[in-house]
């Protein structure tokens, strides 16, 4: 039987969903407080928004080399990876134009646009050094990350199988199957399929007026509204891929990352 609990965190209400198998109530109590404790941990220091988070700090001493925290030396080292191999497709420091249009909020007045042949960050042993007068933002793959240590967090309690859904970045494994839905921008629910032992993450460029986000490309134009959704083994792979996906143009194929784009079944939604 499954037992799920809810909170609102990531900018989202995640879900967590866990066999209950042959545990007691308190441990399975444990397990979920300290699922979302992590979740909680990862928001708290990598949020653009705050100004106090540790990613703001590091932001706002750019061009020289700092330490930085375990989980968001990792995500550094991922976006850093695809960022490479992308050619600068999923490139972490696009916030200016998000800055412009008022997604992002402007914390520091030396905010300059990142092209794709400016290596936005450094990092080595643990410390970051971010270029000059840039900032990071890693919303487009701290949220999936943040599903995936949940996910570790459960396992090392036990729990067989459950899943995670943190607004569309969802994480299943153990003999669970879920059926996945994509809400596009004109809010229809059409049925992409049924998962298990995997992720799939959703992204929606300036998808509605009551929850506007945007995708930026390489030169710092906002792409053309659309949904975006990919299959992957981990959730930050797939959160991350949403982005190459809609930046790829008329052929995506995400195969060189490990991802798969989604498309909805005919006849079914």
């Amino acid at each position: 039987m499954l037992q799920k609990r809810m909170r609102p965190l990531l900018g989202t209400f995640v879900e967590v969903a866990i066999e209950q198998g042959d545990f007691s109530q308190s441990h399975l109590n444990q397990a979920f407080a300290a699922a979302f404790s992590k979740i909680e941990n990862i928001q708290t220091l990598m949020s653009f928004h705050q100004p106090d988070s540790a990613l703001s700090v590091l932001n706002r001493h750019s061009g020289v080399w700092q330490p930085c925290d375990r989980d968001i030396y990792r995500v550094l080292r991922l976006a850093q990876v695809l960022y490479r191999s992308s050619s600068g497709l999923f490139n972490i420091s696009c916030t200016k134009p998000l800055q412009t249009i008022g997604l992002l909020p402007q914390h520091f007045e030396d905010e300059i646009f990142s092209k794709r042949n400016t290596p936005p960050f450094l990092i080595n042993n643990h410390r970051v050094k971010i270029t000059q007068g840039h900032q990071l933002c890693v919303d487009g793959i701290a949220k999936g990350y943040a599903v995936d240590c949940a996910q570790a967090v459960l396992k090392s309690y036990g729990i067989k199988a459950g899943s995670i859904n943190a607004g569309g970045d969802l994480s299943v494994f153990g003999e669970l199957q879920i059926a996945v839905f994509q809400q596009n921008q004109h809010n229809e629910r059409q049925y992409l399929g049924h998962i298990a032992n995997a992720a799939v993450a959703t992204s929606c460029g300036l998808a509605t007026t009551s929850h506007p986000t945007a995708i930026v490309d390489p030169n710092g134009e906002i792409i053309s509204a659309g949904c975006w959704s990919v299959l992957a083994k981990k959730a930050w792979r797939a959160d991350a891929l949403t982005k190459v996906a809609a930046l790829q143009g008329e052929v995506v194929d995400l195969t060189p990352w490990g991802g798969l784009l989604l498309t909805p079944a005919d006849g079914q939604s």
